[in-house]
């Protein structure tokens, strides 16, 4: 986007250091591409916070490796803090302050099995203060600038009905030859994929690729929290799947003390990059 040119403002968090988004990473960083194949922009900084941190989380327990990225060693934890620990990615204080939160619920409803089971967590949880180390191991912010419109994208939670006109235009030869109802919304076509046309089998990649030849430019979709909110909440954080990545400009790239304007796209890439 520029003064002339309309676009999206977006942000991506990534454990990596890259100064370009290709395509050909996909499947380099978190990797589930849940919403669809392409790469994934947030409007949202703090949720591309969460994931620089959560790829480049590196905890030790006594010295050991505990957590890296999205592995967990669960054989260094008590199997009744594990689920308390690993929630916190490795948090210590943060467990354990839910863990408090917790039981004075459990205390203001009465409910004794709750109380005694919340209790011997906690005390276990506190018995770990002074053995878990948390390493900083950096990973980057990406401002970016999205050349596709609003309008230009799937909306994944809409039928064809409900898409924009120019989305339904460019969709709708793909309802039909999926044999999906026009009432049915978009996410009920990726279900299903990896699947068979004919003897064709599609993955979702060859769908991504198929809308993007349909001129479609990517999906938009609310994040998990804003999908929980009513029709008359705050303006809900979308998110983004870019199908084509030359429709994508890094502005800037920032880890934890600020951000560092990007002055070149042409070095080479060596990172994750979707989401």
């Amino acid at each position: 986007p520029t003064e002339t040119e309309p676009g999206i403002i977006a942000f991506h968090g990534s454990g990596a250091d890259f100064d370009k988004f290709e395509l050909g990473m996909i499947n380099t960083g978190e990797g589930a591409q849940v919403f669809g194949h392409g790469l994934y922009f947030t409007d949202s900084e703090d949720i591309a916070k969460f994931y620089r941190n959560h790829l480049t989380t590196s905890v030790d327990i006594d010295g050991q490796p505990y957590i890296r990225g999205n592995n967990i060693n669960d054989d260094l934890v008590d199997p009744d803090i594990a689920d308390d620990l690993g929630s916190t990615n490795g948090d210590l204080e943060a467990a354990i302050k839910s863990s408090e939160e917790f039981l004075k619920e459990m205390v203001q409803a009465d409910n004794v099995q709750a109380i005694t089971s919340t209790s011997k967590e906690l005390e276990k949880l506190k018995k770990l203060r002074g053995r878990i180390t948390i390493n900083d191991k950096g990973g980057k912010i990406y401002k970016v600038g999205l050349a596709p419109q609003l309008d230009e994208l799937i909306d994944y939670d809409a039928p064809l009905s409900a898409q924009t006109n120019k989305v339904k235009e460019a969709l709708k030869p793909i309802y039909e030859k999926y044999e999906l109802p026009e009432y049915e919304p978009f996410f009920a076509l990726q279900t299903k994929f990896p699947g068979f046309v004919g003897n064709n089998k599609v993955t979702p990649s060859m769908l991504s690729e198929e809308l993007s030849n349909a001129g479609l430019k990517g999906i938009k979709y609310r994040s998990s929290n804003s999908r929980t909110q009513s029709t008359g909440s705050a303006k809900p954080e979308q998110n983004y799947v870019i199908f084509d990545d030359s429709m994508i400009k890094i502005m800037e790239k920032y880890g934890i003390v600020g951000p560092v304007a990007i002055t070149s796209l042409a070095a080479t890439q060596n990172g994750e990059q979707d989401g």
